[in-house]
């Protein structure tokens, strides 16, 4: 990713992090992609996008086979283009169990997503206790979440979610489509 862009896309997140007035977002995001694995010895899950809908939602079930109380998360965000795909953003070894508990809503982009979280999944704290059913339940993006102004934009996420002695127990991958809404031009 070139310079600019990463200058552009820092800026527009930066003034939406600090923006006091509510601006109309003048495009669409969705989920276009959606698949996922798991250790089989840790969890059984299974995961859906429903792309037959105007506005796509994505759903995941899984049931831990013993409890798991120290679980991590990995994540890449790429910008994909037509011949490229550069990284944009990279999360390592975020606590779950913290994030959970909104301890990095200092970081704009978490604060988002754990607010997601919150609205589409029955995930407790900790731990995930063996034999519970949990969820994430017709999750759908909400561009009143995100910036103001957003470029078109396909972005992929990677994901693994592992246990602190560095065990996989799921991977992801998420694709979005963020698409600008046309707007008509007065007489």
């Amino acid at each position: 990713m070139d310079p600019l862009s990463v200058l552009q896309i820092l800026v527009v997140f930066l003034i939406n992090s600090t923006a006091s007035v509510q601006a109309k977002r003048n495009y669409i995001i969705q989920f276009d992609g959606f698949e996922c694995s798991e250790n089989a010895d840790l969890i059984d899950s299974n995961c859906s996008i429903s792309s037959n809908l105007k506005k796509p939602i994505i759903s995941m079930n899984f049931v831990p086979k013993r409890d798991l109380d120290k679980i991590f998360f990995n994540g890449t965000i790429y910008r994909k283009e037509i011949n490229d795909q550069s990284k944009f953003l990279n999360f390592e070894k975020i606590n779950v169990c913290e994030f959970l508990e909104d301890k990095y809503s200092h970081i704009t982009l978490m604060s988002i997503f754990r607010d997601m979280f919150s609205r589409y999944t029955n995930f407790p704290s900790c731990p995930f206790k063996k034999d519970k059913h949990f969820f994430i339940k017709g999750m759908k993006l909400d561009a009143e979440k995100f910036p103001p102004m957003m470029m078109d934009v396909k972005l992929i996420a990677d994901t693994l979610l592992f246990t602190g002695d560095n065990v996989k127990i799921a991977a992801a991958n998420l694709t979005v489509l963020v698409k600008n809404k046309k707007v008509k031009v007065g007489k």
